[in-house]
C-alpha cells in the first residue's frame, strides 16, 4: 500500500479514497483488522485526509 501514488491534477476526484478503500477491504477478507496509515506532521492536510478517509465520510 505504500507505493499507491495519485497525481496531483487528480487527487481531489476521490480516487486515492477508492484506492485505499478497496485495498482495506481486501485485507480484510484476509483477517486483517488493522491498516496502520501515516503522513508527515507538518502536512496537515495530509492528515486531515487520513483521518477524513479512516472515519468513512
Amino acid at each position: 500500500m505504500s507505493d499507491l501514488h495519485i497525481a496531483a491534477s487528480h487527487q481531489d476526484e476521490g480516487r486515492g479514497h477508492l484506492l485505499v478503500a478497496r485495498a482495506a477491504d481486501r485485507l480484510r477478507r484476509c483477517g486483517a483488522d488493522r491498516l496502520l496509515a501515516y503522513e508527515s506532521a507538518d502536512d496537515q492536510t495530509a492528515i486531515r485526509r487520513l483521518l477524513t478517509a479512516a472515519s468513512g465520510k
